[in-house]
Order: C-alpha cells, then sequence, then structure tokens
C-alpha cells in the first residue's frame, strides 16, 4: 500500500489477497469495468484506489 496525497492505493498482489482471487480475476473485473486499475507515474506497477475496493468490496458482500 502506498499513500499519495491523502489516498491510499494497493498492489494487485494485496488486493487479490483481500478478495482471496487470483490476478487473474482481477484482470477480468478490470475488464467489465467493476474495478479500475492505476498506473502512477514514475512507478511500472498496478494500484487499485482504496475507495474502489470498498464499493466493490460492498457489492461483493451482497
Amino acid at each position: 500500500m502506498i499513500e499519495i496525497n491523502d489516498e491510499r492505493f494497493y498492489t494487485r498482489d494485496e488486493v487479490a489477497e483481500l478478495f482471496k482471487v487470483t490476478k487473474m480475476t482481477l484482470l477480468r473485473w478490470e475488464k467489465k469495468g467493476l474495478l479500475k486499475r492505476i498506473r502512477i507515474p514514475g512507478t511500472r506497477r498496478v494500484y487499485y484506489r482504496e475507495e474502489d475496493i470498498k464499493e466493490l468490496l460492498l457489492k461483493h458482500r451482497e
């Protein structure tokens, strides 16, 4: 997890572990528009915003 301007971002590994899914599932969710990936300038990693993760968690529990 990294924090930029009071906003938290999580890596693919962290989000996959949180949802107990594979990274391939995260890619499918991205394609379906359920989760938006973000690349932070100067990094090669893919991150997800904490707010987007919380929103998907709520939908995932229903």
